[in-house]
């Protein structure tokens, strides 16, 4: 492991201590005075560079009289009752009545002792002085608050690896998302471009970032040049269809998917990034999400043998999830892709609450590449239970179906083929005969048999002999 330096030892002992401190109002209140100390010397510099004498008494009461108001001024606003860090266009306009108010007394009273010799001109800053000071103050209070920021934001974040994204809308919800973006201390995000339907604004920079159309920015060759990563829809208003075209269009490109909620469920009107949301599963839908009735399908479900196929998949996958909190008495998962298969068997037999469940899960791998037998004669699973070390049969045979017969309609056939499966297990423990893959094999010979004579069909018949406890 490489030694760290001091300079490292240093800037990660201050990040412990000071990453989640804020500097006291006192202290803000007092860098806002300093400041207007630094504009007030450089308007009187310019003042006296105009021709006119420096008179020490005049300036010392110019001074008290300014400080006294823009003091006033700053408690009032309560310019220094901010996070300097989440800096943003709100606290610009609070700084700007800050300024603005101490600036429009003085020109008041200045209007006054022009009209009124009982007040001495003398003792009061000029129009052109009045308005430099306040200009620049106002100037050099931004420019402390963005600088703050900036610094605060390069001591204090962690610098892990970049993110890159796509901001899907160029107008105010993508500016506050891009803000809330380089704020966040947890993660470099890197903002390559915006995306915006409106054609004036193409090839236009906000914040020094581009603005370009979907087209140009949402194709592969884009993508893998800036390595994107992300694509955030900054458009809380926009139609679902419109939405819907945008995520897909993401999704092909292999992006995740998020976006910016409505400005109704931002926190105290305020945003920030862990606000952003990402894409469910309801966005995807053209209709209202249904509803299931979770008491009636458990009642459908309870102590029956499950059969899912394509259980590897997404949404089978999930199924498979929610049927473990089902009471089925068996499921049998089925897919062909053998690594997707795998996994979703280790997540299930190796996680809560599913690993509960482990028992009577059941994995299979089967090609059902040949799809128009399986689309004419379905397919018949016959599922065994075995005692491991003593070979006895605890459970079944049972037999699934699927795409095979009417199950309502041919329960005597079914019947008639559990009592055939379980002959063939009987005849086969009873001649000791434990090599599990004759039994397989003895068992879908009679199966088909059987099911050939009665149908005169010939489904996949895939038996299944799982481990079962007496």
């Amino acid at each position: 492991m490489t030694k760290k330096g001091p300079i490292y030892r240093w800037r990660f002992a201050l990040l412990q201590r000071y990453r989640n401190k804020t500097l006291p109002t006192l202290v803000i209140l007092l860098g806002d005075l300093l400041l207007y100390a630094v504009a007030f010397s450089i308007g009187e510099i310019f003042y006296i560079w105009g021709g006119n004498g420096l008179v020490w008494s005049e300036l010392y009461s110019k001074l008290l009289l300014t400080l006294m108001l823009t003091t006033l001024s700053f408690i009032a606003i309560g310019t220094h009752r901010t996070i300097l860090r989440h800096f943003g266009i709100n606290d610009i306009g609070k700084l700007l009545l800050s300024v603005a108010l101490p600036a429009i007394v003085l020109y008041i009273l200045r209007i006054v002792a022009l009209s009124y010799p009982f007040i001495d001109l003398a003792l009061l800053p000029g129009f052109t002085e009045i308005t430099l000071t306040y200009a620049l103050l106002f100037l050099f209070m931004v420019l402390y608050r963005l600088a703050s920021q900036q610094i605060y934001n390069d001591l204090f974040r962690r610098h892990g690896i970049e993110q890159h994204v796509l901001i899907y809308g160029a107008g105010a919800a993508g500016i506050i998302a891009c803000n809330a973006l380089k704020q966040d201390l947890r993660q470099d995000y890197i903002i390559d471009a915006y995306i915006d339907d409106d054609k004036s604004k193409y090839g236009q920079k906000i914040n020094g970032i581009r603005v370009c159309s979907a087209d140009e920015a949402l194709n592969e060759r884009y993508v893998a040049e800036h390595r994107v990563q992300t694509l955030i829809i900054a458009m809380p208003t926009v139609k679902t269809d419109k939405r819907q075209a945008i995520i897909g269009r993401g999704l092909d490109l292999g992006l995740t998917v998020k976006s910016v909620p409505h400005i109704n469920t931002w926190i105290n009107h305020t945003f920030q990034s862990n606000q952003i949301e990402s894409i469910k599963i309801e966005d995807l839908l053209e209709r209202e999400v249904i509803h299931v009735n979770e008491s009636s399908m458990r009642e459908s479900i309870a102590n029956k043998v499950v059969l899912v196929t394509g259980a590897a998949g997404s949404i089978g996958s999930e199924i498979c999830r929610q049927l473990t909190g089902l009471n089925p008495r068996q499921i049998v998962m089925l897919d062909i892709a053998e690594s997707a298969i795998y996994d979703l068997q280790y997540e299930l037999r190796n996680s809560e609450p599913y690993k509960a469940m482990a028992d009577r899960m059941v994995f299979l791998i089967a090609d059902v590449r040949d799809r128009q037998r399986l689309a004419e004669d379905g397919i018949l699973i016959a599922i065994v239970g075995l005692e491991p070390e003593t070979g006895l049969l605890v459970s079944g045979p049972d037999i699934v179906t699927r795409g095979f017969v009417y199950v309502k309609e041919s329960d005597e056939m079914l019947e008639e083929a559990k009592g055939i499966a379980f002959d063939v297990v009987e005849s086969c423990l009873d001649k000791n005969a434990g090599d599990w893959n004759r039994l397989k094999s003895a068992i879908k010979e009679a199966l088909g048999e059987y099911v050939w004579k009665k149908t005169k069909r010939r489904p996949m018949i895939l038996p299944i002999i799982t481990e079962a406890a007496i």
